[in-house]
């Protein structure tokens, strides 16, 4: 679920079936990355910070994939934001609901806000800047901002509560 959950809400959004329904090896290749990572579970438990760096590659990768495919629909600038945002995070949203947890994105960790400001710069570069360019200075851009919410700490800002109430 959490492999392919935001790309599948995106396709149904964009009003298409997703791709694995088509072509079963995407399924085999997430099957053997479970299994593989359950083997390895150990290794990468002591290996954390290798972990946030690939998936902060995946973030600003998928995040691109779901403002590319906004605009090629033909989208506005809202949804390019919205599918940039959803596409990466919302396998890890499903997830969460499925176990009846709160969502991840709704805690203080800065993970969704690089893909909400790389569907924003994309929505404004995408008629203003060489295509190529964008593609690189936005994955580029969101990958750097996700490292450096990890390596400072980033936190969202929490409203405070009355504890009384």
């Amino acid at each position: 679920m959490t492999a392919f959950g935001g790309g599948t809400l995106r396709e149904f959004i964009l009003g298409n079936i997703p791709f694995y329904f088509y072509d079963n090896n995407y399924i085999f290749v997430c099957l053997a990355g479970y299994i593989f990572s359950i083997a390895v579970y150990k290794v990468f438990n002591k290996i954390n910070k290798y972990v946030l760096i690939v998936d902060a590659i995946g973030l600003s990768t998928f995040a691109f994939i779901g403002a590319t495919k906004a605009d090629q629909a033909g989208l506005g600038a809202f949804a390019i934001i919205f599918l940039a945002t959803l596409t990466p995070i919302g396998g890890g949203l499903l997830r969460d609901i499925a176990i009846r947890e709160v969502p991840q994105i709704f805690h203080r960790d800065f993970y969704a806000s690089p893909a909400i400001f790389l569907g924003v710069f994309y929505a404004i570069g995408r008629n203003y800047m060489d295509n190529l360019i964008l593609v690189y200075c936005l994955l580029f851009m969101t990958f750097a901002l996700r490292l450096c919410a990890i390596y400072f700490n980033f936190n969202l800002w929490r409203p405070w509560r009355n504890k009384n109430v």
